[in-house]
């Protein structure tokens, strides 16, 4: 009757690693989840991203491949998105991976030091698109990225910590970051969120940060920091 239903305890079905079943998951430390707009479920874990197919229960594991362009660039998932587009994104700890439906193949963008606009950090923590379709990541180690254009990507503007302004993204953070063996000392980004007016919120460990727009185009925006006093 109603009232079963409604005091009903709910059950959980658990889906775990088996080391003998090629269709279960990759691994047992789920990082994140994403489902994309044709009903697939991507689940992000330490050891491989896995494609549910829900008609058999079965799961599709991808994994780097050593000498393999084509699959991802690391194994370990951090974060997963998909934009307005219907592109999936995957943020690994060696590198910002893009899927290609049509050929399911993995393109690669990485940190690299001779390219400004290129990824300000291998660590890819974060995702949001926001209500203009810029791309934002938010990184370990390099603090916040953005997607130069809202179509095709091809650069990032970076948003990072700086000691001689209060006002840029803040300091006293640490995550270990993929490119350095020890901890880094700022500029780790956790969680990106827009809220209802359009407001990016960022999280990280040194606080919660709000970025304000310049009503100047070619200004830098600020950020509000709001943390434990």
């Amino acid at each position: 009757n109603a009232l079963d239903t409604a005091t009903r305890v709910p059950t959980f079905v658990r889906y775990q690693h088996e080391a003998d079943n090629p269709h279960s998951l990759s691994h047992d430390h789920v990082k994140t989840l994403v489902e994309d707009a044709a009903g697939t479920l991507w689940v992000g874990t330490g050891h491989g991203l896995n494609e549910l197919e829900r008609r058999k229960m079965q799961f599709r594991r991808h994994y780097h491949e050593e000498g393999d362009l084509a699959s991802l660039s690391y194994s370990e998932i951090l974060s997963l998105e998909e934009d307005a587009q219907g592109i999936l994104w995957i943020g690994t700890r060696m590198g910002l991976n893009k899927f290609d439906r049509s050929t399911r193949a993995f393109g690669h963008f990485k940190r690299d030091s001779e390219m400004p606009s290129a990824l300000s950090s291998n660590g890819v923590a974060a995702f949001q698109e926001d209500s203009r379709g810029f791309l934002w990541i938010g990184t370990a180690g390099g603090g916040l990225n953005r997607s130069t254009t809202v179509d095709t990507l091809t650069g990032f503007v970076h948003f990072d910590h700086r000691e001689d302004d209060p006002h840029s993204l803040g300091d006293r953070w640490a995550l270990l970051d993929a490119d350095h063996p020890r901890p880094v000392g700022q500029n780790v980004v956790f969680a990106i969120c827009e809220d209802a007016q359009d407001r990016l919120w960022i999280g990280a460990n040194s606080g919660l940060h709000r970025l304000v727009p310049s009503d100047d185009p070619a200004l830098r925006p600020t950020f509000l920091r709001y943390r434990h006093a």
